[in-house]
């Protein structure tokens, strides 16, 4: 029927197109079937060539960088420009060297009385509190509570004054002004405030009695006798013994007794008197 309309050669041409379009036909076909490998297979091309433009991509209608790939990029950007965590910012607390130990004794009228110890500047309330705090009675009006603990020393809590009843009088007890007298002056208030005013450089100072009365050679006691200087015991027997038997009449009398020469005459002679 071809043969009316073509000639021989015609027809081999017309019979070639023929198949060449049934060949693309089933091509496109296979290709419709396998979309998104085959766009997975030409983006991973495009995304690993350097040299492919975004127009490119958009002309074959492929995305110019998957979301994942977008996600990676972002995170790399932002590890890249956070600064690195050095080891101040991971311990942003400053180290605090543990303060040295000190041993202090707390004695006297507290619950627990012990040696204990305490770290540098811990105070006398401190170490009241940690002996089990002061017992009924106690007397801690000139404790200085304020006052730092001092490496080595004792702390004694007084008591103070006490009343009670014996059989049938009142029996009134003062305080324990021993205990108060031996505590450093540091943990006592009276004491606090003599070393934090210490009397001035040029003040005055106090009065005091010039030389004591000379005492009577002949009616001095026995204690009296030994107040005087190079006077002991047995010398102020020696010279009671002397007058007994005869009075003194003066001073130069003393060397009569044994055991008083020249020089200890001279030295006794500014505080004794005969009359």
């Amino acid at each position: 029927m071809l043969s009316r309309f073509f000639t021989r050669n015609e027809q081999f041409v017309l019979i070639a197109l023929a198949g060449a379009l049934s060949l693309g036909a089933i091509t496109l076909h296979w290709l419709s079937t396998r979309p998104h490998h085959t766009q997975q297979n030409v983006a991973s091309f495009y995304e690993s060539s350097p040299n492919t433009s975004h127009t490119e991509s958009a002309h074959l209608n492929l995305p110019a960088r998957s979301q994942n790939a977008n996600a990676l990029l972002q995170t790399s950007d932002t590890a890249a420009q956070t600064p690195p965590i050095t080891g101040e910012q991971q311990s942003p607390l400053p180290y605090k060297p543990e303060k040295p130990k000190i041993r202090v004794a707390v004695m006297g009228w507290v619950v627990r009385p012990g040696a204990y110890e305490f770290a540098e500047g811990d105070r006398v309330d401190d170490a009241i509190l940690r002996a089990g705090g002061v017992k009924e009675g106690a007397d801690i009006n000139d404790i200085n509570l304020a006052a730092p603990l001092i490496d080595g020393s004792t702390l004694i809590i007084p008591r103070g004054p006490t009343a009670r009843i014996a059989q049938g009088r009142l029996v009134v007890r003062g305080p324990d002004t021993s205990n108060r007298l031996r505590n450093p002056p540091q943990y006592t208030v009276s004491g606090w405030r003599a070393l934090s005013n210490p009397p001035a450089e040029n003040s005055p100072e106090p009065h005091t009695s010039s030389t004591p009365d000379p005492l009577d050679l002949n009616s001095a006691t026995l204690e009296q006798l030994v107040s005087l200087p190079t006077i002991g015991p047995v010398l102020a027997q020696r010279i009671i013994d002397a007058r007994q038997t005869r009075p003194f009449s003066s001073v130069d009398d003393l060397s009569r007794v044994k055991g008083i020469g020249e020089k200890t005459l001279e030295k006794l002679k500014p505080f004794v008197t005969v009359k």
